[in-house]
């Protein structure tokens, strides 16, 4: 250790609002580092036996070193101080001495920055914290982006700002002066000057007598292999598919490599310039020096030179990093230090000058362990605020400092149980709810809202405990509304349910089959579409009768309104079903329960059991319904209507009959076997039935036109007062059901001409078939299979083409 001795005073100390004489200086032991808050600790002699705390703490305080060459100055704050002694003459105190930068770690607080860089969040941190702009330089160079959202969590202000310039190279020192110290933040070489008075020092060995002049008395080089290669990586949902990895070497070759994530960057260019900051920090230490000198100008971010040592590459320009200062001069005691001598001497590190300085990430960063829960924000006056990719923003129950407006935080991600691309999930939360919030790797600096929870201002939909059993998904209309969406679950025993509410329109479209199983119906859909429910209600066929699965019970009409319709009953099983006549709906066909309605007959759906078709008005439904539900059958029925869809039901029946309804607006036909055709003709009907069939009934107010064939297939005309009765099938004829008596007959009139040419405009035209695809025109015809087959017949089959006609295939065969 390089020591200055003399029996002068060289060490002086003064504290604002204190005498200069207050204080004499016994010893004083220092520390200094760049990017680092320097430590002075003195002893101190006082002739004041009681001194006022109060009046030192906190004040400003000022040490001049005497050099050989000049002076040095150390400006700061007294921080602590206490009595360690005394004697008659004096009482002897420890002080400490620290910048003013120091207060800021008494300061902690939790709060939010958005759009500012690093360097704008630290000139506005030392602001808040009372630190002048004329103590602060701020001098760097490097392009350094602006955070869309940093947060303060619960650290002090020195933590916060010293691992945010950590983190982006950033460094600081202070420089003093005989007037007072300046904190200097830079990210350059370039920044740090040379040490105040001194351009070099020689290197001399140090003797036994006293110094003259300022010198390195000892000076070694040291070096030490350091990670050369740097990785980062990162991910921006914005841009999920953008590889953001950035990367940098010391020297090409094999390299041993660090690689971290996430690297806390938007794009890769930003990665690249981090990665070369990250690896000059790691490197930045590799080779140092470390020495003693009796000069104490020698202080950490600024240069010196090194001259005159016996090993060449020692001598060079260098950085100093850290420095340690001891002095005394117990002189100072009176008596009792009476003819002891003075002493001092620094020791320090150093790296080469030309080496880039990056500052250690030593600083920890805060993690918010687990989720919180903040509330939903947004403009005045607005009921949901959120951005094209669904974010919201929030005020957190720590920010004082927000407004609890749409400034109150970043935009914030929102967690959905699905979120595919353009399907999955969106439950956007509104102004006012309290949500869940939880951080990515625990940084405050990555929320991500992960649900929602109800508070005694925000209620569940339903009274709890009361209504537990109830599960529900329940929206709310936007503002200005006051209704709701909802599908809601019932599980109460006995009480099961299923409950859909539209405030508006309801619609739902489906283009594939459903197939429950069970003991309830079996229902498929072909590219179906249901109609807008409205104002709260479903628009129904036919409001008096139950659907056409209603577990076998007959469905009843209200009070007042016995409608019009006619019945037909053949042998055989029965149908059972409903659709609208020209409209959209239709359940499937099945067998049920047997129902013959001649007088006498006591065992309805006995034998082979019964069909009963009921038909009604335009809008109304047509039912089926009859035979034994112990009878095994195959029926393969569908039901096609003029509208966009069809819906069909198939059951496996060893009498294997075929049947098909097909409707539209103004008819409805069912074909079979057992061929029955029905048509509505205006306000009348006519009823054609074919040779098979039984019995035929009419309930109207109104005379039924109709006309009934013979077994031969030739019309039976009418006449006016007869009776129509047709027997059943093993009953005798005097049991028979009356039609009814005929009042007028009248000819069908002729089927109504069909347009010559129906076009259809659309940009695209899609059509679906299950199995295949016909379209017939005379004697040609069109034929596309679910095989992949396509049939084209017909007696002459022209190709042509305006430009180029071409034939593609594994094989083409021609003849």
């Amino acid at each position: 250790m390089a020591e200055m001795t003399a029996v002068e005073t060289f060490l002086l100390f003064e504290v604002q609002g204190q005498a200069k004489d207050t204080f004499k200086v016994v010893s004083v032991a220092g520390t200094e580092a760049i990017s680092g808050l320097f430590r002075f600790e003195f002893e101190l002699a006082s002739p004041d036996h009681d001194l006022d705390y109060q009046s030192v703490l906190g004040k400003k305080g000022h040490l001049t070193i005497k050099g050989l060459d000049a002076d040095r100055h150390v400006h700061g704050l007294v921080s602590r101080i206490e009595e360690v002694g005394r004697n008659e003459d004096l009482s002897r105190y420890r002080l400490t001495l620290v910048p003013s930068l120091w207060v800021l770690g008494l300061r902690q607080t939790s709060r939010i920055f958005q759009d500012m860089s690093v360097p704008e969040i630290v000139k506005k941190v030392l602001k808040d914290a009372g630190i002048p702009s004329s103590e602060v330089e701020l001098s760097v160079h490097g392009d350094h982006a602006k955070w869309e959202y940093c947060v303060q969590y619960r650290e002090s202000d020195l933590a916060f700002v010293s691992r945010l310039m950590e983190q982006e190279g950033i460094f600081y020192f202070f420089k003093h002066t005989a007037s007072g110290a300046v904190l200097r933040i830079g990210d350059d070489p370039s920044d740090h000057p040379v040490a105040p008075d001194v351009t070099k020092l020689p290197f001399r060995v140090a003797g036994g007598m006293a110094a003259s002049e300022e010198t390195v008395t000892r000076y070694s080089l040291s070096e030490e292999v350091r990670p050369d290669a740097f990785a980062l990586k990162d991910y921006n949902f914005k841009t999920p598919a953008v590889d953001l990895s950035g990367s940098a070497k010391d020297k090409p070759g094999l390299t041993t490599e660090v690689f971290d994530f996430p690297g806390e960057y938007d794009s890769a260019s930003e990665g690249t310039a981090l990665a070369k900051i990250r690896l000059q920090e790691l490197r930045a230490m590799r080779r140092q020096g470390t020495g003693e000198t009796n000069c104490a100008r020698l202080t950490p971010g600024h240069t010196f030179e090194i001259g005159g040592h016996p090993r060449k590459d020692y001598n060079g320009k260098y950085l100093i990093v850290g420095a340690q200062h001891h002095g005394s001069q117990p002189q100072a005691l009176g008596r009792e230090g009476a003819g002891s001598a003075s002493s001092y001497s620094s020791s320090f590190t150093c790296i080469p000058a030309d080496v880039p300085y990056r500052p250690p990430r030593i600083t920890p960063r805060p993690m918010a362990q687990g989720a919180q829960t903040a509330v939903v924000v947004g403009p005045s006056g607005e009921e949901i605020h959120t951005d094209e990719h669904g974010r919201i923003k929030v005020q957190f129950h720590w920010d004082r400092e927000g407004k609890k407006d749409e400034n109150s935080s970043c935009w914030i991600r929102v967690a959905q149980p699905w979120a595919g691309p353009k399907w999955g999930s969106m439950f956007i939360p509104r102004i006012g709810w309290e949500v869940v919030v939880e951080f990515m790797d625990g940084d405050p600096d990555q929320p991500l809202v992960t649900g929602s929870v109800y508070h005694a201002d925000n209620p569940p939909p339903y009274s709890l405990p009361g209504e537990k059993t109830k599960s529900t998904i329940k929206s709310n209309s936007s503002k200005g509304g006051d209704g709701s969406n909802e599908l809601r679950f019932e599980d109460a025993k006995g009480s099961e349910e299923i409950f859909i509410h539209a405030q508006k329109d309801l619609h739902i479209v489906g283009h594939h089959r459903r197939e429950p199983d069970g003991e309830g119906r079996q229902e498929r859909d072909h590219h179906r579409r249901r109609g807008p429910r409205r104002n709260g209600r479903q628009r129904r066929d036919d409001p008096g009768r139950r659907g056409p699965h209603d577990d076998g019970r007959e469905g009843r009409e209200p009070e007042g309104r016995r409608e019009p319709h006619a019945q037909y009953l053949q042998g055989g099983q029965g149908l059972r079903g409903g659709l609208p006549i020209g409209g959209d709906r239709q359940g499937p066909f099945a067998p049920g329960w047997g129902q013959c309605p001649v007088p006498g007959h006591e065992e309805p759906g006995a034998g082979r059991g019964a069909e009963l078709l009921s038909l009604r008005g335009e809008g109304d439904r047509v039912q089926g319904r009859g035979g034994r539900a112990d009878h095994e059958e195959r029926r393969r029925d569908s039901i096609e209507g003029e509208q966009d869809q069809s819906q069909g039901g198939r059951r496996d029946i060893d009498q294997g009959l075929e049947s098909r309804v097909q409707l539209k607006r103004f008819e409805m036909r069912l074909t079979s076997e057992m061929p029955v055709t029905v048509r509505g003709l205006g306000r009348g009907r006519v009823v054609r039935l074919g040779p098979d069939a039984a019995w035929v009934s009419v309930e109207e107010e109104e005379p039924l036109a109709c006309d009934v064939l013979g077994g031969g297939g030739e019309s039976e005309p009418l006449r006016v007062g007869d009776e129509v009765m047709v027997a059943l099938p093993g009953a005798p004829a005097e049991r028979g059901c009356v039609l009814g008596r005929v009042e007028s007959w009248t000819p069908s009139p002729a089927p109504a001409k069909t347009e010559s040419i129906r076009r259809i405009a659309a940009d695209r035209l899609l059509i679906e078939a299950g199995t295949s695809l016909e379209i017939r025109v005379g004697e040609s015809r069109i034929m596309i299979t679910e095989k992949g087959d396509i049939v084209l017949t017909g007696n002459n089959l022209l190709s042509r083409a305006r430009r180029v006609n071409k034939i593609r295939g594994a094989a083409v065969n021609i003849n």
